[in-house]
C-alpha cells in the first residue's frame, strides 16, 4: 500500500494522533523482529498471547521507524508519528478496508473447517497462467493475517483469492468488511475450533457472514447443512444430489463423470481420496464458473500435487541448513520465507535459490523489481536465479548473482560444491521441480525422521506465557526432549523467551556457538570450568557448598542461580544452612544472585496438593530470607509445566517449562490445550505374506494366528522405539490405521502385523503423532512422555517445519 500518515489518520476511527511530520506509508508491519524498509512503515503494536508490540517501541524507534499505532503510549518520542486507538487489530482491519476500497476486481473468499489453505494454493496453481493474482501468505487468515494480507493488493492484480478463518462468534463480519469478496466458497463444516460456538449450526452461521456481498457461492450440494442456510444466494454447486450445478455420476478408478449445463463430461482426477477430493471437486468448479474449457481443465489439475503447505528446515551438505519451500513462488510467499530464512541464519551467510516467478504481470519489470526489493531488504548474501525471466532482469539483482536457465543447468554447475555452513532457502513455482534441488542438497541420513511442528511450539508456548503472567525459562536441555535444541532455542529466542535452560555446560556453549543470546541457566554445571561458563555468558545452578566455593575461588564476575531443597530431596541448600550461605556470599562483589528456586515434587499428582503447597510455603520462607539479607531481590521461581498448569498464583517472577512446551500437558483437561510437537515417521521397508503358525523376529516370540500380511518398519530400539513394545504392546499407524507390532522390536527394525490387509513399500508410518499421542503410548509401556522423547535417537533425522 501507499498512504500518506494523515490519510490514515483519518480513516482510523476513535483515536487520537500526533503528527510530527507527513510520511508516507508503503509497509504495515507487527513484528518488530521483521522491520524492513523503516522511513516509510508503519508499525502496528498488538498485545498479543506471548508478546505485546508496545514493549519493541522505544528499540523501533532507535532504529529509525517513525510511525506507530498504539494502545497506550508509554513515552514521547520527538520525531515520531503516532495514532492512539483502543483497539490496534480494528484499525490494523480499517486501514486494510480503506486500501481495499481502492481496486475494483473479482474477490473469492473462502472459509470453511477443513481445507481453506489448500483450495487457495491450488486455485493460485491453476489461474496464475491467466491472472494476476494477490493471495494471503501461507495460511494468513486470522483477523490479524487477513488485514496484513489485503495490504498487499496492488493495480496490475485482476483477482485476489483470501482464505478467512475464525474461532469465535462476531469475527467474520470484521473480516467481511476487510474482504469485501464479490465471490464466495465454503470448503465444508466440521469440528475444527469448535470450542468458539455453541453449535454447529451457529459456527456455519457466523462463517456465511463473509458472503454478504457476494454474487456467487460455491459449496459442495452433499453438505446439506451449508445448503440450508444459503437458501436464497446465487450459488454455484457440485455433489451426487440432482440439483447440483455441477452433478457427479459416476467416478471408476480416477475418472469423474460429471453432468454440467446439460452436457456429460469426463475428467481423471489426480486424487480420489477425501478430502483431497473434495479440495478438487471445489477448484474444478471455480475453473468451470470462469468459463474454462473441460481440456484447459484437464491440462492444469493434472500437474496438481498434494502440496506440503509448509516450511521445512533440513540438514544439508557441508554443515549447511536447507530450508525447502519448493511447492509455489509469490511475493507474499517469497516474504514470508525470507523471515522464516532470517531467524534461522544465525551467524551463516543467506543463500536464496529462486524460481521466476509465475503469475500474470502486465508489468514484469515492476514484478521482479518488486522481487529485488524483497532480496536486499532481507540481506541475501548470495542470490541464485533459475529461469528465463530472473536471468532476463539480472540487472536489478546484486552483481555477486548467479543465474541459470534451468534445474539441469544448476546441476551442470559447481556451486553445490561452496555451500560449507551457509542457510539456504530454496523456494521455487512447482512446475521447476525443485524437490530434486532439496534431494540433492539435502544431507542422507535414517529414512526415520522426527518432524518437528514449529507452529505447535509457539501455540504451546503463547499458551504457557499467558496462563503464567510472567517470565517464562525454557528448557532446552537433553537436546530440548528430544526436538532438537538449536532450532528450539532459536525459535524461541524469536519469540523473546527471557531465560533458556539447559543441563551441563557443553549444552550451553553449543547455543552460543549456533548464534543463541537469551540468557542461558546450566542446572548441573562443571564448577572447574567457571572461567569457561563467564566466557560463554553462562549462569550456573549452585546447590551446595563445594560448587558456592569454586564459583568464589574463581574469583570472577558472573551471575548465579541459588536452588533452595524444599522436599525434592535431591539438590539444594537446606533452609537450615542458609545462614551459612549468607555468610560466604558476603562481600564478594563479583557473584550477583540472578534467581533463587525450588523444585516441585508432585505438582503433577492431585493427591499429594498438601505436600506441595508446604513445599511453596517452604520455598517463600527461604526466599525472603534470602533477599533480606542479600538487600537486593533476585528473581524467585518455583513452578515447573505441571506447577504452570495447577497453582499458577504461585507463578512468582518466572516460571520453568519443560515437557509442557512439547505438547504433553498434566492432565485430560490441559492436554486439550496443547499441541503435540513431535512426529515420529519411519517407512515400510518389505511387505510379505507368512502362513498361519510360523514365527516372526527374533527369540521366535511372534507367532501368526492366521495367515497375515507382515510389514516391516525401518525403526527398532537403536533409534528409542522401546523394545518393550515388543509382542503387541505397541502399535504404527499406516495409512491412516492402527496396526499392532508383532514379534520382538529389532535394533534397527520391528515387524507390523497387518492381517489381511495390503500397504506399499515406502508407505509413511506414524510412530508417535496425530492420531498415537506419545502420552498414551508412554502408558502402554508403564513410562512417561519423557522418556520417550529423549530417548528418539541423534541418528534420527530431524526436521522443522512451519504452516
Amino acid at each position: 500500500m501507499i498512504s500518506l500518515f494523515s490519510e490514515i489518520i483519518s480513516v482510523v476511527k476513535n483515536s487520537s494522533s500526533i503528527l510530527y511530520d507527513e510520511s508516507i506509508i508503503n509497509t504495515v508491519f507487527i513484528d518488530s523482529r521483521k522491520v524492513v524498509g523503516v522511513e516509510e512503515a508503519l508499525f502496528v503494536a498488538i498485545t498479543g498471547e506471548s508478546n505485546d508490540g508496545h514493549d519493541f517501541i522505544q528499540d523501533l524507534y532507535a532504529k529509525g521507524v517513525r510511525n506507530f499505532i498504539v494502545e497506550r503510549q508509554d513515552a514521547i518520542l520527538p520525531e515520531a508519528n503516532f495514532i492512539v486507538v483502543k483497539n490496534s487489530i480494528q484499525a490494523l482491519q480499517q486501514i486494510a478496508s480503506f486500501h481495499r476500497a481502492k481496486f475494483d476486481l473479482p474477490v473469492l473468499a473462502i472459509t470453511g473447517s477443513n481445507g481453506k489453505t489448500i483450495v487457495k494454493e491450488w486455485l493460485f496453481q491453476l489461474l496464475q497462467n491467466d491472472f494476476s493474482i494477490c493471495k494471503n501468505p501461507g495460511s494468513y487468515n486470522s483477523q490479524v493475517g487477513v488485514p496484513l494480507s489485503v495490504l498487499h493488493l496492488k493495480a496490475e492484480n485482476n483477482l485476489a483469492l483470501f482464505e478467512a478463518g475464525i474461532s469465535e462468534c462476531n469475527e467474520m463480519t470484521n473480516l467481511e468488511k476487510v474482504i469485501v469478496p464479490t465471490l464466495g466458497l465454503i470448503t465444508n463444516i466440521g469440528d475444527a475450533h469448535n470450542a468458539g460456538f455453541e453449535s454447529l449450526e451457529q459456527k456455519l452461521n457466523e462463517k456465511i457472514q463473509l458472503f454478504k456481498k457476494c454474487t456467487t457461492i460455491f459449496y459442495c450440494e452433499d453438505h446439506i447443512s451449508i445448503g440450508k442456510v444459503l437458501t436464497g444466494n446465487s450459488t454455484f454447486s457440485w455433489g451426487w444430489n440432482t440439483d447440483a450445478n455441477l452433478k457427479i455420476c459416476a467416478i471408476k478408478e480416477n475418472v469423474i463423470e460429471l453432468l454440467f449445463e446439460g452436457k456429460t463430461v469426463f475428467l481423471k482426477l489426480p486424487f480420489v481420496e477425501q478430502p483431497m477430493f473434495e479440495n478438487v471437486m471445489h477448484c474444478i468448479s471455480v475453473m468451470l464458473y470462469l468459463r474454462f474449457s473441460i481440456s484447459k481443465i484437464q491440462e492444469r489439475i493434472d500437474v496438481l500435487k498434494a502440496i506440503p503447505m509448509r516450511l521445512e528446515v533440513k540438514e544439508g551438505v557441508s554443515g549447511s541448513l536447507l530450508i525447502d519451500d519448493t511447492y509455489n513462488n509469490d511475493l507474499g510467499g517469497l516474504e514470508k520465507a525470507l523471515d522464516f530464512q532470517q531467524m534461522h541464519s544465525q551467524h551463516r551467510q543467506k543463500l536464496l535459490i529462486l524460481s521466476d516467478v509465475q503469475q500474470v504481470a502486465d508489468d514484469k519489470l515492476a514484478l521482479y523489481s518488486a522481487v529485488s526489493a524483497l532480496v536486499l531488504k532481507h540481506g541475501v548474501d548470495q542470490f541464485v536465479g533459475i529461469g528465463a525471466e530472473l536471468k532476463e532482469f539480472s540487472d536489478l539483482f546484486p552483481d555477486h548473482s548467479i543465474y541459470f536457465n534451468s534445474v539441469k543447468s544448476f546441476f551442470d554447475s559447481d556451486i553445490r560444491q561452496k555451500l560449507s555452513g551457509d542457510c539456504v532457502l530454496i523456494k521455487g513455482a512447482r512446475s521447476f521441480e525443485f524437490e530434486k534441488i532439496v534431494s540433492a542438497l539435502e544431507k542422507k541420513n535414517h529414512i526415520t525422521k522426527f518432524e518437528i511442528n514449529l507452529n505447535a511450539l509457539e501455540h504451546n508456548y503463547s499458551y504457557f506465557k499467558k496462563k503464567a503472567g510472567t517470565r517464562i525459562m525454557a528448557m532446552v536441555k537433553a537436546f530440548a526432549y528430544g526436538a532438537g535444541n538449536i532450532e528450539v532455542a532459536k525459535l524461541l529466542s524469536y519469540l523473546n523467551v527471557d531465560y533458556l535452560g539447559v543441563a551441563y555446560t557443553d549444552e550451553g556453549v553449543e547455543l552460543r556457538d549456533n548464534g543463541i543470546e537469551t540468557p542461558i541457566m546450566v542446572m548441573n554445571p562443571d564448577y572447574a570450568a567457571i572461567s569457561k561458563m563467564v566466557q560463554y555468558q553462562l549462569e550456573p545452578e549452585v546447590y551446595g557448598f563445594s560448587g558456592l566455593r569454586e564459583v568464589i575461588n574463581a574469583d570472577v564476575n558472573v551471575l548465579i542461580h541459588i536452588k533452595l531443597d524444599t522436599g525434592m530431596r535431591r539438590l539444594g541448600f537446606e533452609f537450615e544452612e542458609l545462614p551459612e550461605l549468607l555468610s560466604l556470599l558476603k562481600g564478594k562483589t563479583k557473584i550477583k544472585v540472578q534467581s533463587i528456586f525450588s523444585h516441585l515434587a508432585a505438582s503433577d499428582v492431585s493427591k499429594c496438593d498438601d505436600f506441595t503447597l508446604a513445599q511453596l510455603s517452604q520455598f517463600e520462607k527461604g526466599y525472603q530470607f534470602l533477599s533480606d539479607q542479600l538487600e537486593y531481590s533476585p528473581l524467585k521461581h518455583i513452578l515447573n509445566s505441571a506447577g504452570i498448569q495447577r497453582f499458577q498464583d504461585y507463578a512468582f517472577d518466572m516460571v520453568r517449562l519443560g515437557v509442557g512446551l512439547y505438547g504433553i500437558g498434566v492432565n485430560e483437561v490441559e492436554q486439550t490445550n496443547l499441541l503435540q510437537v513431535g512426529t515420529l515417521k519411519t517407512t515400510v521397508s518389505q511387505v510379505k505374506v507368512v502362513k498361519k503358525g510360523e514365527s516372526v523376529g527374533y527369540s521366535r516370540k511372534g507367532i501368526t494366528v492366521t495367515d497375515s500380511t507382515i510389514a516391516t518398519i525401518a525403526i527398532g530400539y537403536a533409534d528409542g522405539f522401546d523394545r518393550r513394545f515388543s509382542n503387541g504392546v505397541g502399535e504404527v499407524l499406516i495409512n491412516g490405521k492402527k496396526y499392532p507390532i508383532i514379534g520382538n522390536v529389532c535394533m534397527d527394525m520391528s515387524m507390523v502385523d497387518l492381517g489381511e490387509d495390503q500397504v506399499q513399500e515406502g508407505d509413511e508410518v506414524v510412530v508417535y503423532g496425530p492420531g498415537l499421542p506419545v502420552y498414551e503410548q508412554a502408558k502402554k509401556i508403564g513410562t512417561i512422555p519423557y522418556e520417550l522423547l529423549t530417548h528418539v535417537s541423534e541418528r534420527v533425522k530431524r526436521v522443522f517445519y512451519q504452516e
